[in-house]
């Protein structure tokens, strides 16, 4: 189901991996932090009024090893503070065994 944003008439498709609260959010990425390999470099940022857009690239580690992933968030700003804010993941692509370091 798609939602509706009047304001600007845009149409996001809530993720499965949607949070409600700053606290979960914050749970969420305390854990996500700690993992090692964990990296993100911002590839585009688009600001049209109060509307921020970043397309980024995150490598991390996976249940399958070492790979990264593309994703695309957009934030809603109020009073300098995101106020909303939506995410979408492209599928890992996973490193190659043979570009990982040797563990001798």
């Amino acid at each position: 189901m798609e939602t509706p944003n009047a304001k600007e008439g845009l149409k996001l498709r809530p993720s499965a991996n949607a949070y409600c609260s700053t606290i979960e959010i914050r749970d969420r990425h305390i854990e996500r932090f700690k993992e090692p390999d964990l990296h993100a470099r911002l590839l585009t940022r688009i600001v049209v009024g109060d509307l921020v857009i970043d397309h980024e690239t995150v490598t991390r580690t996976f249940s399958k090893g070492k790979g990264d992933v593309d994703g695309v968030c957009l934030c809603e700003i109020e009073l300098g503070k995101i106020a909303k804010a939506w995410f979408k993941s492209g599928a890992p692509r996973m490193f190659p065994q043979s570009c990982l370091p040797r563990q001798d």
